[in-house]
């Protein structure tokens, strides 16, 4: 696994992210951005995805905090346009964005749109004001001791619930101990991710390979070459004449002839399909046709003997039956002894 850079003062790192909360009829389109400092968040409400709109809502919020030295995003179109790429270098921010399909490079914006969906969805169930229920997140202690507000403007932001005047006037934070628990929780994190992962070997330009075009669609597996090394984690692979940029996760090393037709469409055993023992019943074969029958037979001599409590016999031959047909266990159900009296057919 590997880390961001640590950011040492509030809004030196920033990630976007775009996001549509939905509650009932009612549906939002928000811009994220939070602060990889201090967690905390900026939620802009867009009328639409226009590039543009994403522009202005994210200049008013460097107005306020300050510009940052490092931008992170997807590769939405939004974000790889020639007008976000302008403003991008007219306000002297690095840019960069993460592969298609793979989410956990921009993962502290994805953490953020998740928070701000939940405060949104719970305010408008309940008919209550989001913007207050943000604005008490931010008031709230994180694991540290201090609120996203107290790492970023010094004090808390007061709002409806009362707080001593102590905490609303503004007081030293020590930046360097809040850099250094970022630090100390990334390492345990990476500590508890490699655990049960090995680094992926690196691959050199002009290597066959196998790539996956669309993972969230389907996992098959197609031939290609790497036209490009973008990064340590993120490459350029040449399929058929068109390029693809794809994290490493989703590229194999090629072996140099085809892959097999399975190992073609998945070769993860996640994701491989086992035939239903209980399937044989719709396929053409005989000799399966034949087998299935016994186990039609028990399953309805079963159904019937499970009705009639005094035929023990008859159920525990059927039950016999249904094991051989089929080894799952089977439960003996009994009639509740306040049908006693009453003739249930």
């Amino acid at each position: 696994m590997q880390t961001c850079q640590t950011a040492t003062f509030p809004f030196e790192i920033v990630s976007l992210d775009i996001g549509e909360v939905s509650c009932g009829d009612k549906k939002l389109l928000i811009l994220v951005t939070v602060d990889h400092f201090s967690n905390c968040f900026e939620v802009n409400i867009l009328n639409s995805q226009a590039t543009h709109n994403l522009v202005e809502c994210t200049k008013q919020i460097f107005s306020r905090f300050g510009i940052p030295r490092k931008a992170i995003t997807d590769s939405a179109k939004q974000f790889v346009s020639v007008e976000w790429q302008t403003f991008m270098k007219k306000y002297g921010i690095a840019h960069s964005t993460s592969a298609p399909y793979h989410h956990a490079a921009n993962g502290k914006a994805e953490s953020a749109i998740k928070i701000a969906k939940n405060i949104i969805k719970k305010a408008l169930h309940d008919g209550k004001d989001y913007w207050l229920a943000i604005l008490e997140w931010r008031n709230t202690p994180q694991a540290d001791g201090y609120s996203p507000a107290q790492k970023v403007m010094g004090r808390n932001i007061r709002g409806l619930w009362p707080v001593p005047l102590d905490q609303l006037k503004v007081q030293g934070v020590d930046s360097t101990k809040i850099s250094d628990q970022i630090e100390m929780k990334k390492i345990k994190s990476k500590f508890y991710h490699d655990r049960k992962s090995q680094p992926l070997p690196a691959l050199v330009r002009g290597q066959d390979v196998y790539v996956q075009l669309r993972p969230e669609a389907t996992h098959q597996w197609t031939r290609g070459r790497v036209a490009e090394v973008l990064s340590d984690r993120d490459y350029s692979i040449e399929v058929n004449g068109s390029n693809y940029r794809r994290n490493r996760v989703h590229i194999r090393e090629g072996t140099g002839t085809e892959l097999p037709e399975r190992e073609a469409e998945d070769t993860d055993d996640r994701y491989l399909s086992f035939e239903d023992p209980l399937a044989v019943t719709s396929t053409p074969n005989t000799n399966q046709s034949v087998k299935a029958e016994p186990l039609a037979e028990s399953r309805s001599t079963s159904r019937s003997s499970c009705t009639n409590q005094t035929s023990r016999g008859a159920y525990s031959a059927s039950t016999s039956e249904t094991t051989q047909a089929d080894d799952r266990p089977q439960r003996q159900v009994r009639r509740p002894l306040k049908f006693k009296d009453f003739v249930l057919d």
